[in-house]
């Protein structure tokens, strides 16, 4: 998905409305960072509970990644040529008069790898990422509330899903024919995009109670790369 940002395909995100399990329709479009309305046990209908935590238009969000402390030419510049590697590339290669206190969070916690010329730290999941060390920061556009069922062929592709190229399948004799990856079974693929993102949904949701099959409402965040 990061690299799907990079590139552009990627300009939308969907995530579950919690607590949301009686909702119904209204939605007050003027102010999209509410949720709908819901209904209580008495049949009468309130705000949603919470605002989009996510953030409402124009504000702004960072993209975390895998990443790793590394350090260029290290044995003639010993951190000073301090960067962070990611799982899609580097970062920019950044020498700084004050590269010792802007990267001393990362030094502290780094246990190296000495490789020659270049020193690489250890893996680190993206939830370990810090903010300031952020490579993509996006803009949100737009904020809407649906169905994760009610997603259009046009708005999977903006989901960023993976365009795949399966020379066995039937499908890819067809000419012009675009096939997209089933995030569920790799070997498999779809010819619509609304298909692989439901696998791509039940990969990461399913588990959580909040499968396509259940429909549950969303947040759709739609943003833009500065």
């Amino acid at each position: 998905m990061v690299k799907a940002v990079l590139a552009g395909n990627k300009t939308q995100t969907r995530r579950v409305i919690k607590n949301a399990c009686d909702i119904i329709t209204d939605w007050d479009k003027n102010d999209p960072s509410y949720g709908p309305f819901y209904e209580d046990e008495f049949g009468d209908s309130h705000e949603s509970i919470e605002r989009c935590p996510y953030g409402k238009i124009g504000d702004q969000l960072w993209v975390r990644e895998a990443w790793r402390a590394c350090m260029v030419n290290g044995l003639h510049h010993p951190g000073k040529f301090m960067t962070i590697q990611f799982k899609s590339g580097f970062g920019v290669l950044d020498y700084r008069t004050d590269w010792e206190k802007h990267y001393s969070d990362l030094m502290e916690k780094t246990i190296w790898d000495d490789s020659g010329m270049n020193a690489f730290g250890k893996w680190k999941p993206s939830i370990f990422l810090p903010r300031k060390h952020s490579r993509i920061q996006l803009e949100i556009t737009n904020i809407q509330v649906q169905r994760i069922q009610d997603i259009s062929e046009t708005d999977a592709l903006a989901e960023g899903i993976t365009e795949v190229s399966n020379k066995s399948s039937v499908e890819s004799l067809i000419y012009g024919h675009t096939l997209y990856k089933n995030y569920s079974r790799p070997k498999s693929s779809f010819n619509q995009a609304k298909a692989s993102f439901k696998s791509l949904w039940d990969s990461i949701n399913k588990k959580r109670g909040f499968g396509w099959d259940e429909n549950p409402w969303v947040w759709v965040v739609e943003f833009k790369v500065i």
